[in-house]
């Protein structure tokens, strides 16, 4: 897991996983939850973004960015 802040102000999170993307046979019976929808929707309320990506040998990479704005004043 990584976390930066750029002289820009932009936030940024990413945690990378590396499981394989093959589920085991438990998880594909599993209902299907809002886990996704929900992250995007709490990104939305801070003017975030994400993306997930498929790692190189497998596992996932997910990334929440946001520019902050500056609250100094001179």
């Amino acid at each position: 897991m990584s976390v930066s802040v750029s002289g820009a102000g932009e936030f940024d999170l990413e945690i990378e996983d590396e499981r394989p993307w093959a589920l085991t046979a438990a998880a594909q019976r599993k209902k299907p939850g809002r886990g996704v929808a929900n992250i995007r929707a709490r990104a939305s309320m801070i003017d975030g973004e994400v993306e997930w990506k498929k790692r190189d040998g497998g596992g996932t990479k997910f990334k929440l960015s946001k520019l902050c704005q500056s609250s100094i004043t001179t």
